[in-house]
């Protein structure tokens, strides 16, 4: 049901319809109490398909991303101020963020520089630390989820895939969630286990399009799913017509950040802040990566606040001021061909390497 201009939704007045995803229209809307704006978001009827036609489930999924959210306090992800039903439709309250997704400035505004993007990914991995240290996982980190606020804040919206890693799961054991551009390679593979890990891969594969423009792994499905699983980026950035490798300081952090196992990865989003300061020191006295480099320690030291207004202002000149969505639309479900294709590339790989095994002895 889509409400009309004019109604309150418990203690919010609609105002206007201003975003649309898979599973929930989005309005802007003033609190009434407390006199802010504010952006409602209502869950559309559940879908009939396999996936979503459990109604409880679906239902609960959305509930859970309420209480989740609410439980995370960090000015970089979005806030959550209230829950409810209303005409038997869930809502939930955030805070009103009027600006553009990240996604947005890099179709617009190309790579970035590499001092930029690392300032970019410490705050956002401290953000994804507020939320990893409440045992939650966002599951699915990517730029569409990442807002730009008008004065140049960063915020993470979305929590709708995540995970407690406290409680029974609501997804089915052989259901893969996720955006396949950023997704780990354990979250790829149905029934393993997702941690924190999986988010900074994610982070990782950000860093990576902020540096070159593009995500390491492009193509169709398979070849998406194949490069996570066992394929290497090429850590070149292309300038029209030029290539050019990206600095070895950086791009061992990238290495580290995208492991292929999970262990090998920094173990939070606190380690990745900090590698990002150390080589943010490196860049700007033109040495190499160290991981015995001191790097600050204090959060109030991982963000810069100018940069990010760069960012902000890029986007009101560009784009004007328009209010981002705040429900992903590209969500993978394999529940078919895709999960029997993820385990024959799996299979082709193990054979592969088994052939060869034998053939060196």
């Amino acid at each position: 049901m889509i409400f009309a201009t004019g109604k309150v939704v418990g203690h919010c007045h609609i105002e206007s319809l201003i975003g649309e995803g898979s599973s929930a229209w989005v309005y802007k809307a003033t609190h009434q109490t407390l006199g802010i704006p504010v952006a409602v978001k209502v869950l559309k009827p559940a879908p009939q398909d396999s996936l979503a036609s459990h109604l409880t489930t679906y239902r609960d999924r959305f509930r859970r991303e309420a209480q989740l959210a609410a439980r995370i306090n960090h000015e970089g992800i979005v806030r959550v101020l209230d829950f409810g039903e209303e005409a038997g439709n869930l809502y939930l309250v955030m805070e009103f963020v009027n600006g553009h997704t990240l996604s947005e400035y890099m179709r617009k505004g190309g790579p970035m520089t590499e001092e930029m993007a690392l300032r970019v990914t410490a705050w956002l991995a401290t953000a994804l630390h507020a939320a990893h240290s409440q045992n939650i996982v966002h599951r699915d980190v990517k730029p569409g989820n990442i807002l730009i606020t008008k004065d140049g804040w960063l915020k993470l919206s979305d929590l709708g895939l995540a995970k407690d890693m406290g409680v029974r799961e609501l997804t089915n054991l052989d259901t893969v969630l996720g955006t396949p551009y950023y997704m780990a390679p354990e979250s790829l593979k149905p029934g393993h286990e997702v941690g924190p890990a999986a988010d900074l891969y994610s982070l990782g594969i950000i860093l990576f399009e902020m540096l070159t423009g593009r995500p390491p792994f492009s193509g169709t499905l398979s070849q998406v799913i194949s490069g996570h699983l066992h394929a290497e980026p090429a850590y070149v950035a292309t300038v029209g017509t030029a290539r050019a490798p990206l600095p070895e300081g950086t791009v061992k952090l990238l290495k580290a950040m995208l492991a292929k196992d999970p262990a090998l990865r920094p173990r939070t989003g606190r380690e990745v802040a900090e590698l990002c300061h150390v080589r943010l020191q490196g860049v700007q006295s033109g040495s190499a990566f160290s991981a015995g480099t001191e790097a600050p320690r204090e959060a109030r030291h991982l963000a810069d606040s100018s940069t990010f207004q760069r960012l902000g202002q890029f986007m009101e000149r560009n784009l004007g001021s328009s209010v981002s969505e705040y429900q992903g639309r590209q969500v993978m479900h394999t529940t078919g061909r895709e999960r029997v294709l993820i385990w024959i590339l799996a299979a082709v790989f193990l054979g592969g390497a088994l052939a060869a095994y034998v053939a060196s002895r």
